[in-house]
């Protein structure tokens, strides 16, 4: 059975980006009736029951204090079953519900970090030419027979010189943006856990991207539970904000 990690989900965890700064470490706690293992140092814990097996990865945390978790399935069951978002269910140390990101919502999280993005290149864009104005003209002052003058000539070649220049760097950011977009928008599509039919002896593995705690309350013990063929798979993991 497969079980994912950090490195075929790595841009996921890019474009997830939001307000809050607070990095958590995730440890599994060990219990009976499950498995905890380690590849290179990524917490895997395995619960293994006559229908089914489920894998939970812990993938870390992002910069931005979400929790990214790798859920994947084995169906040991005759017929098949289904497995998706919906199938897993997150409590913090208080017992209160963990928000836990769709696809849907990981997709208009990076949509709008690119429109912000576009913005910010266009503002940017906006000043240089401005800018580029500027450059382009040249006030000259002197004085005739105790008369004061000033000259103002401007320079057209140089201004669309200027902003030919502003214009190629202004196109290759926004390329830039649009092809990471489109980047992360095809690694959601490819990782994000969505509902799923797994055939018996067949498997499936997505990942999952759950806000962190606003607070230290949120610290303690989280309680995973993934439903899979009609059973539940209960996992517990301590929480911790990572000292900077």
């Amino acid at each position: 059975m497969r079980f994912l990690t950090g490195a075929g989900l790595g841009v996921v965890a890019m474009v997830l980006a939001g307000c809050a700064t607070t990095q958590y470490t995730v440890a599994p706690v060990a219990e009976t009736g499950l498995n905890v293992t380690y590849n290179q140092g990524t917490a895997i814990v395995d619960s293994d029951t006559l229908k089914g097996a489920v894998k939970v990865t812990l993938l870390g945390s992002t910069a931005h204090g979400r929790i990214r978790l790798g859920i994947a399935v084995l169906n040991k069951n005759v017929g098949p079953e289904n497995i998706g978002f919906e199938s897993v269910r997150i409590l913090d140390a208080q017992g209160a519900p963990m928000h836990a990101l769709d696809h849907d919502e990981m997709i208009r999280i990076a949509q709008r970090q690119a429109n912000a993005a576009r913005f910010a290149v266009a503002l940017v864009g906006g000043l240089s030419a401005v800018a580029n104005a500027q450059a382009a003209t040249t006030t000259t002052y002197g004085s005739v027979g105790g008369t004061r003058f000033h000259a103002t000539t401007y320079n057209p070649y140089l201004a669309n010189q200027l902003n030919d220049q502003t214009a190629a760097a202004t196109g290759g950011a926004l390329n830039t943006i649009d092809g990471r977009l489109a980047n992360a928008m095809a690694q959601i599509n490819g990782s994000a856990l969505q509902t799923t039919t797994v055939l018996p002896q067949q498997t499936y593995a997505g990942e999952l991207v759950v806000d962190g705690p606003k607070d230290h309350r949120g610290e303690g013990q989280i309680t995973v539970t993934v439903h899979f063929a009609d059973e539940d798979h209960v996992f517990h993991f301590n929480l911790t904000q990572k000292v900077a």
